[in-house]
């Protein structure tokens, strides 16, 4: 004769089942942003790679954060610079390395997206995914000579940022708002930092390694006591 499970039965095994997987939810959680840091610090990587292809080939003069395209006005973005080298059959050209989803909601390709930021994203209200320093980068047609950087290791080439605002730049060169930076802010009001529990970023120096820094191991801009060296410039 079958026997069938009680009301109750049914129930104790309904709970024991949520509490199992309310039990399991935090460590795969912590699992998936494990999985999403490691990928962004290989994103981080290889974009260090194409940088150096980059600047082997144009004399270790770095790219302008925009402006590449049009003589420092707007088109032409550093990521963009880096696109012949990831994909060559990709034609230049400003915003080549985002796909274009609808006019200006658009999402990074491959490399050039971190996994724990917002895609696709309205690009005339923010800037999300990676930025540069801008004091690494090249300013309105002054050329910044990397091989001048005295310890390659300790200078910040290129970082996660979460800006928010009218048609922001991928640029920075300051932690976040209060700095009072010149050249953008790594993350802004309503932005957010993606990594170490939502305390830091991943950070790319000029020597190519990847480190994640937390929030306050960062130096606040250009003028702060930097113990490191000289995070943002010389």
């Amino acid at each position: 004769m079958k026997r069938f499970f009680t009301l109750i039965e049914l129930l104790i095994v309904i709970a024991i089942i949520a509490i199992l997987a309310a039990m399991l939810l935090p460590a795969l959680n912590k699992a998936r942003d494990k999985a999403r840091d490691i990928k962004c610090t290989n994103n981080l990587k290889q974009i260090g790679t194409y940088m150096q292809l980059y600047l082997d080939q144009y004399n270790s003069i770095s790219p302008q954060a925009y402006g590449n395209l049009d003589g420092g006005k707007d088109k032409g973005k550093w990521q963009d610079m880096l696109m012949p080298y990831y994909q060559p059959n990709v034609a230049l050209a400003d915003q080549c390395h985002l796909e274009k989803l609808t006019s200006n909601i658009r999402k990074p390709i491959g490399i050039f997206g971190c996994p724990s930021s917002e895609s696709p994203y309205d690009l005339s209200a923010k800037t999300c995914h990676y930025a540069i320093n801008s004091r690494f980068a090249t300013i309105w047609g002054w050329p910044t000579k990397t091989s001048k950087i005295k310890s390659p290791s300790r200078r910040a080439t290129v970082f996660d940022t979460d800006q928010r605002g009218s048609w922001p730049y991928p640029r920075a060169d300051a932690r976040e708002d209060n700095a009072d930076p010149k050249y953008g802010n790594m993350v802004s009001a309503g932005g957010a930092w993606r990594h170490l529990g939502n305390q830091g970023a991943n950070i790319l120096f000029a020597d190519g390694h990847v480190v994640a820094m937390r929030r306050l191991e960062i130096p606040l801009n250009k003028n702060a006591a930097d113990k490191a060296g000289y995070f943002w410039k010389d």
